[in-house]
């Protein structure tokens, strides 16, 4: 099934074109300055929009904790970690909602280096569920013991170096248990979402 849906372009608004209050918005970014200074979190961006318009995109804080690191931009990149695996699982399954994806398939059939022992009764949706088989330290010790041994093809334009050279490390990790008999949270396996 094609996707009819189409990104819009956002474009800069005031609050009051949009049914906002511009004295709201005024104390969400005072928020976010206090914050910064009281050392509750020692950065952050923002963006607020609406209807398609942004009335708030700022940035608060610095790019690091020296005294001498720049002010932070608002194209600065965060490292999301696991708060991503909640945008990764919406997508997913919208694209299991446009048939383009099954949750009761092989993650084989997306992913055909995912390879090992049991590896083909590893579903889609153990891998949202944390219950693949899948252990964080154990992937990260098997990463450890493949660098230099596996051959990394290069990175696509799209992907992330870092991220695509772990994939590679990680693909023919063993499963700690069988897919499905318990639940372990694992980054590892949402990483392997992303691909």
């Amino acid at each position: 099934m094609q996707n009819d849906r189409v990104a819009e372009k956002l474009v800069q608004a005031v609050p009051e074109d949009v049914g906002m209050s511009s004295q709201r918005i005024d104390l969400v970014k005072k928020r976010a300055q206090d914050w910064v200074n009281d050392g509750t979190t020692p950065a952050l961006v923002l963006l607020a929009a609406r209807r398609g318009k942004v009335v708030l995109h700022e940035a608060f804080g610095k790019t690091g904790p020296g005294s001498d690191a720049a002010k932070l931009d608002v194209s600065a990149i965060f490292p999301l970690a696991s708060i991503s695996k909640v945008i990764a699982a919406t997508a997913i399954m919208m694209l299991v909602d446009d048939g383009l994806l099954g949750l009761n398939r092989p993650v084989q059939d997306y992913l055909p280096e995912f390879i090992g022992e049991r590896k083909q009764e590893v579903m889609v949706h153990h891998l949202l569920t944390h219950t693949s088989g899948l252990v964080d330290k154990d992937i990260v010790a098997h990463q450890e013991q493949n660098r230099g041994k596996v051959s990394i093809p290069p990175a696509e334009s799209n992907e992330h170096p870092q991220l695509h050279e772990w994939l590679w490390l990680r693909f023919d990790a063993p499963l700690s248990s069988a897919p499905g008999e318990r639940m372990s949270y694992s980054g590892a396996g949402g990483y392997t979402l992303l691909t």
